[in-house]
């Protein structure tokens, strides 16, 4: 039987968040160059951290989540701290994380999770 010991654990947990960021470092450079411009790595996994904690505050945790908050925040530049609206998409916890992610999605893309509502009741 084979023991693995907490310190090897942390070490390969060290690894693979070392594998994400490597990995995510290099799709952001490929995919959104005119926004790294002159960043260096180290910016960039500072980004790619707080969007990592971004994901943790709503109990986003798979890599491909992550990444796709990267992808909408680069695309869509959402605020941070998260609309109201679009924080009530990641946090229908009722919902798996891939639907959660799917429906911030249409509702970033849409734009209109911003717009003010009027009431046209005329009293």
């Amino acid at each position: 039987m084979m023991i693995i010991k907490r310190p090897q654990i942390e070490q390969f947990n060290t690894y693979m968040v070392d594998v994400f960021m490597n990995k995510t470092v290099a799709y952001i450079k490929d995919n959104f160059s005119d926004w790294v411009g002159e960043k260096e790595d180290a910016e960039l996994k500072n980004y790619i951290d707080s969007m990592v904690n971004l994901g943790k505050k709503y109990k986003i945790h798979k890599e491909i989540s992550i990444q796709k908050l990267i992808r909408y925040h680069m695309l869509y530049q959402f605020a941070v701290p998260l609309h109201k609206k679009l924080e009530g998409c990641l946090t229908r916890y009722q919902l798996s994380e891939n639907r959660r992610i799917e429906l911030f999605f249409l509702t970033v893309a849409s734009g209109r999770y911003n717009l003010i509502e009027i009431n046209l009741h005329n009293n």
